[in-house]
């Protein structure tokens, strides 16, 4: 495939897809192996300090060790029914069978069909006919049309679960999942993609060392800087850690190749590129003294998040989903809460039981102990992207999305 791009920076951004015909590829069993991951959530290639997205990766390795989520009822909300069967139309929506211990997938599955680009894309491949693009497209289908919440049987098979009662993590899963699309459907990762700068300037010369992060699929956001004296810890607070300056001293000052000698430095980290779905992880689980622990604080989480790159300055994003997770590390069970891009209510998804939530909530955050995985859609998407059809030369088409300035044009 031969990429080109053209990029003005502005706040909005312009999305274009285009039909890919992808080989029958066998599916790789999951599990939480560095292949299994893929090659879209490694980091840091520097020696020297570790940068946030580094750690991700390291801390993704530790808690995938250490934990398998999943399991026993949830604590109940304030919550209104919804009638069946299924009618966007009306507000009403389907669940999804739990086959024993698969709430932590049927919670992922719901974020992603309430992804609006996502599922547009996935309902419109008509080449897909095994293989997991395959599997989503039915499953979608019958979300949007059935009259009983479908199986996920298609899904688990096609990712390689192997113990349906084994419990699991959704963070986890979301990268097993959205590696195995992305080995389908290549350019579904460029709607996830975090990109990130390392940098390291020496105080001797000032020069200015940049390390080029690998791309990830989501951010995992450090709860270490928690303090239970102060104010609710924020989503705010955990992204300005990310991207805090750190300073090389003392026995630890930087090697500078200039130089020749190790010398003072201000070594940071920032967001180089956006994506149109960032995706958060709260990190709260964590190794304390010889065992896992999790991290119970209530996190306020902002219905708005306002990130800065290097690229779009002051991106605007809007939360419409959240996976909490109730429990502990060795049993617990996932709930999803979406906001539907349909009709703009909030509506409660546990499984076969789907409620309109009813709860008075703050409006510019949610507080929650159990707010685990986070999705959140840059604010230029609230209106219906329009779709743009061009012919080029090779006969193949070029689907344009057209939702603000910036431009990314992808041939095949």
């Amino acid at each position: 495939m031969h990429v080109s791009c053209f990029c003005h920076s502005a706040t909005h951004s312009l999305l274009l897809y285009h039909r890919v015909y992808s080989d029958d590829r066998p599916s790789k069993p999951a599990g939480p192996s560095a292949e299994s991951m893929g090659n879209f959530d490694t980091g840091d290639t520097s020696n020297q300090g570790a940068s946030p997205a580094r750690e991700n990766e390291m801390s993704w390795a530790m808690e995938n060790a250490a934990m398998q989520e999943g399991g026993s009822p949830a604590s109940s909300r304030s919550a209104s029914p919804v009638q069946l069967p299924s009618d966007p139309r009306k507000g009403n929506y389907m669940g999804l069978r739990n086959q024993g211990s698969t709430c932590y997938l049927n919670s992922l599955l719901q974020c992603l069909f309430f992804t609006q680009e996502l599922r547009e894309v996935i309902l419109s491949c008509d080449n897909c006919d095994s293989g997991i693009m395959y599997q989503l497209k039915k499953l979608f289908q019958k979300l949007k049309h059935n009259k009983s919440a479908p199986s996920t049987k298609g899904i688990t098979k096609c990712l390689g679960v192997r113990n349906v009662h084994q419990q699991q993590d959704v963070v986890t899963y979301f990268r097993i999942l959205m590696n195995k699309i992305v080995e389908e459907k290549e350019e579904i990762q460029l709607l996830y993609h975090v990109k990130m700068v390392h940098s390291i300037t020496c105080h001797g010369c000032g020069q200015q060392t940049r390390i080029q992060q690998n791309p990830v699929l989501s951010l995992a956001l450090s709860l270490d800087e928690y303090n239970s004296n102060s104010e609710v810890y924020s989503v705010h607070n955990a992204l300005d850690a990310v991207q805090k300056v750190s300073e090389f001293i003392g026995d630890e000052r930087f090697y500078c190749e200039t130089c020749r000698s190790k010398q003072l430095a201000t070594s940071r980290c920032y967001f180089q590129t956006l994506p149109q779905i960032l995706v958060l992880n709260l990190k709260r689980y964590q190794f304390d003294v010889d065992q896992f622990k999790k991290l119970r604080y209530e996190v306020s989480v902002p219905f708005s998040l306002t990130v800065n790159s290097e690229e779009q300055p002051n991106t605007q994003y809007e939360l419409f989903a959240i996976c909490h997770h109730s429990g502990g590390i060795y049993g617990g069970h996932y709930v999803a809460e979406i906001k539907s891009f349909e009709n703009d209510c909030w509506y409660s998804f546990d499984d076969t039981t789907v409620n309109k939530v009813q709860e008075e909530w703050d409006t510019s955050a949610k507080k929650s102990s159990t707010a685990y995985l986070l999705m959140y859609r840059k604010a230029a998407c609230d209106a219906k992207p329009t779709e743009v059809l061009f012919r080029v030369p090779n006969d193949d088409y070029l689907h344009i999305y057209c939702s603000g300035l910036s431009l990314l044009w992808i041939f095949s």
